[in-house]
């Protein structure tokens, strides 16, 4: 029976980790993607009314450089966290089987002498699991809270505004 409550304390542990990690990728990608569209903003703006006069022909292929450099750039914070998530998940799937592992190994056990040292060593390691159970429990509240606070609960992506109400209005 201790061996049951270690193994589902442990993963359990495993589970706040994986959701701590993809909190933490999510809040690196809504971070970076809005620090993009804030970059792309700006240097849109910067071109409207630019400090040096530019012909009309080199403000646009400028202006089309800019974007082309904020989607490579968005690219490649969407294929960084695609691989940070693919890592944590790869780390905690091979966390939860060798806890099945070692459970397996631990119930395969004949000797009734072994089986009682083992059932000792586990007992004492329940409170420290516990204790690291209530830690990622925590931890996983909070960066869920930083993962809402940076992202919001859609995923965000970096596109500029379209200003069509504006442009309707300056036409009449």
């Amino acid at each position: 029976m201790t061996a049951a409550n270690l193994t589902t304390i442990l993963k359990g542990s495993v589970e706040n980790s994986r959701k701590i990690g993809h909190d933490l990728v999510r809040a690196y990608g809504a971070g970076s993607r809005r620090m993009l569209h804030t970059v792309d903003r700006s240097f849109t703006k910067m071109l409207a009314s630019p400090p040096v006069a530019l012909k009309e022909p080199l403000r646009m292929r400028v202006k089309a450089t800019g974007k082309k450099v904020v989607e490579f750039a968005n690219g490649g914070v969407t294929a960084t966290s695609a691989t940070a998530v693919k890592a944590i998940d790869t780390m905690c799937d091979g966390g939860e089987a060798l806890l099945g592992g070692i459970h397996t190994s631990f119930q395969q056990i004949d000797n009734p002498y072994a089986t009682r040292a083992m059932g000792w060593l586990l007992g004492a390691g329940v409170p420290a699991a516990q204790l690291s159970r209530q830690i990622t429990d925590q931890m996983a509240h909070s960066t869920g809270k930083l993962a809402v606070a940076a992202a919001g609960t859609k995923h965000r992506v970096a596109t500029p505004r379209r200003r069509k109400a504006h442009a309707k209005k300056a036409q009449r």
